[in-house]
């Protein structure tokens, strides 16, 4: 779409200077049509541009970057629920009833780092939100690569 505006001002450019050779202003309104068509086209295709370089480069190296940090945070999480649930079988196990004794008292182990994995819990919420916007960047590519020249991928 932006290289038919350029194309466009080009031509009303190029028409607007031919007519303002001869007698007459008509062709400078064209001109600056022209130009503005072009202006505008250069622009949009500069910004553009910078965009789908960084949805082709930028972008996976972002994506694979989040994943292994999920990927870590996931590991560091199955790790604090298997220690709780050990230190739980091992309070269990310990402090069974055994037959001389008319009440057990078990005891729960506080867990003490709810806070940590929580706050883990939100980096990894993030993190995949971050992965979802970027994917969702990476499947609009086609539409932005219409608009700069009117193809597909």
């Amino acid at each position: 779409m932006l290289l038919i505006m350029l194309v466009l001002g080009t031509a009303l450019l190029i028409w607007g200077i031919y007519d303002s050779c001869g007698p007459g202003d008509s062709g400078h309104f064209r001109c600056g049509i022209g130009i503005l068509f072009i202006t505008v086209a250069v622009v949009g295709c500069m910004f553009l541009i910078v965009d789908l370089r960084e949805i082709d480069t930028e972008i996976p190296d972002k994506i694979a970057y989040l994943e292994e940090n999920n990927a870590a945070i996931e590991a560091e999480l199955l790790k604090k629920v298997e220690d709780y649930k050990t230190c739980e079988q091992d309070t269990f196990t310990v402090f069974a009833p055994s037959p001389e004794s008319d009440i057990a008292i078990a005891i729960p182990p506080a867990l003490k780092s709810d806070t940590i994995a929580a706050c883990l819990l939100e980096t990894y919420h993030s993190n995949n939100e971050e992965i979802r916007k970027m994917k969702l960047r990476q499947l609009n590519r086609p539409m932005k690569t219409f608009w700069l020249y009117l193809g597909s991928r």
